[in-house]
This record gives structure tokens, sequence and C-alpha cells, in this order.
């Protein structure tokens, strides 16, 4: 997306705002506002599904980390407890969108 717009700063809610962390490591990023990003207070969340989100990505399986992440993240979610094959199906649908994977690829490869 900066790419895309040119723009410098960055805005990241929740999920979003873990996202725009990811992406202040790797990307030109200006400023960076955060509005309850989803980061571990006291342990929690666990992070332990990170490892499998890095194979994945390696493996080039970008809906299967978008799947674990969600749920990852989201853990009070039911969608959480989907089956993983499910949940990858209905990320690849989204991921079908040209902006859905750039943004994804840009801040977490």
């Amino acid at each position: 997306m900066l790419a895309h717009t040119g723009a410098r700063d960055v805005i990241g809610h929740s999920y979003g705002g873990f996202i725009a962390l990811r992406a202040a490591l790797r990307l030109p990023v200006g400023r960076l506002a955060l509005y309850d990003p989803a980061l571990a207070i006291d342990g929690t969340p666990s992070w332990a599904y990170l490892g499998a989100v890095d194979e994945a990505l390696r493996e080039g399986r970008l809906a299967r980390a978008v799947a674990l992440v969600g749920a990852g993240v989201n853990t009070h979610s039911a969608m959480s407890r989907w089956p993983l094959w499910l949940r990858t199906a209905i990320c690849a649908a989204f991921l079908r969108t040209p902006s859905a994977a750039a943004a994804w690829v840009s801040c977490c490869r």
C-alpha cells in the first residue's frame, strides 16, 4: 500500500496494529499510530503459532499463514476453532483480491 499510495504514515487498529508494527520493521514508515494493537501483555496471547506462520510463508502458503495468524491473534473467536483447512480456504478466497495479497506480502515477507 505504501508503494501504491506514496504514503509514509501508517495507522493500525487491533490486528491491523500488529500488521503495521511488522511493516514498520521492514518498510520506510515515517510515523506509526496504533490503537488497541494485538500485542502480548503478560504473556497473553501466546505467540507460539508464529513458527508455523514463518514455515507457511517460506513454503509459499500465504493463505495458510493468514489463517494461522487470524486464529492466533483472535483466540476468542469461534472461527479460530474451525479446522485449519477451512480457515485456509476462506483466506485463499480473500487473498484473491490484489490489494489484500499485496498488503500482506509487503509487510510480512
